[in-house]
């Protein structure tokens, strides 16, 4: 008999190998609904995904989303787009790449617009770990401090790093 490989993730990422009779059984649909992938299909499987996983002996992995993806073998059910996770790790490559690909075509000097983007990028990355705050301009010292006391330097202060900053670009 053929299996199938459901993915479906929320903040962790599962998979479960069952084949087409079983799932069709926990679900309470026939084989031929299983196959045909409908949306009333992939709202019965995220109804009943953690009964899927169980019986299907399946896996999961964390994954850093709030989206929703649900796919059987790879291919998206109705109403369900993939979705793509990323960790820290790689939002801060993609992020530190575009860095230096500005700094380097604008040939940026040492301070300046590099400790600008440099603090960009620093930010990003705790606003993300650290949960975003409502968006509160009277807040935003508060936060690039937060961001200053966590990434940079004890001697180096959020007024240390806009100073670097406003000498850069006068």
């Amino acid at each position: 008999m053929t299996t199938i490989r459901i993915t479906w993730r929320t903040e962790t990422r599962h998979t479960a190998t069952v084949t087409a009779q079983r799932l069709a059984d926990l679900l309470g649909r026939s084989v031929a609904e299983v196959q045909a992938r409908t949306r009333d299909l992939a709202d019965a499987l995220t109804d009943h995904a953690l009964t899927v996983l169980e019986d299907g002996g399946g896996t999961s992995d964390h994954a850093a989303t709030t989206r929703f993806g649900l796919a059987i073998d790879g291919a998206p059910l109705p109403g369900h787009q993939p979705a793509n996770t990323y960790d820290e790790r790689d939002i801060g490559a993609v992020l530190n790449a575009v860095a230096d690909d500005i700094l380097h075509a604008t040939d940026a000097g040492d301070e300046g617009l590099r400790d600008a983007i440099n603090l960009i990028v620093n930010a990003t990355l705790a606003y993300l770990r650290q949960g975003w705050r409502d968006h509160d301009p009277a807040a935003a010292r508060q936060r690039l401090g937060d961001v200053a006391d966590s990434d940079y330097d004890d001697d180096n202060d959020l007024d240390t790093i806009i100073g670097w900053i406003q000498a850069g670009v006068r």
